[in-house]
């Protein structure tokens, strides 16, 4: 959910990320890039060359060991449970572009806003562009339809959805909830 994330590579020992850092460095990933180009980013870019880096430094025998500090001055990463998912944005004071940018980073897996149902139970929503509008009556958080579009309401605007139609998906969709 950052625009400048970043990447670390330490030493293991006995606790969880908790080991002496060999490198680490960030990223700026642009706003609204999608899931696949973010994690390309972050690690078939970023993430590769770090470790390449470690393991010259380590086997030409220079290696820097930073320790880490006890408290953490950022959160650990970790999956989200599922119930977690829906608390991930915070509808009544985000502005529309940051909503808008935690989802298509997201679209991938993230059950923020509701999934297509009926026939299209299964798939995945889209995200598609973000319009800055005034809309008062609308509830953020909830999708809506305008002009045969759909979209999610958010503060200060509404992101528009499409969907990936995939036939395996759509087979699958019914198939569990058989």
């Amino acid at each position: 959910m950052e625009e400048y994330p970043g990447a670390t590579v330490h030493y293991v020992d006995e606790g969880e990320d908790t080991g002496d850092i060999i490198f680490q460095d960030r990223v700026n990933i642009p706003i609204g890039t999608k899931s696949p180009e973010r994690l390309d980013q972050l690690v078939g870019k970023l993430g590769v060359s770090l470790i390449l880096k470690a393991l010259n430094a380590i086997e030409l025998g220079h290696a820097p060991r930073v320790k880490q500090p006890m408290e953490s001055p950022t959160s650990r990463a970790r999956n989200l449970h599922l119930d977690e998912h829906k608390t991930v944005i915070d509808w009544e004071n985000w502005p529309v572009e940051r909503v808008w940018h935690v989802l298509r980073g997201t679209e991938l897996w993230l059950n923020a806003i509701p999934q297509p149902s009926g026939v299209f139970r299964g798939q995945r929503w889209t995200i598609d562009n973000y319009d800055a509008c005034s809309r008062d009556t609308d509830i953020p958080g909830k999708i809506y339809r305008i002009h045969r579009r759909k979209y999610v309401a958010a503060a200060g605007g509404r992101i528009f959805l499409s969907i990936d139609f995939r036939i395996k998906r759509m087979i699958l969709g019914f198939v569990k909830h058989a």
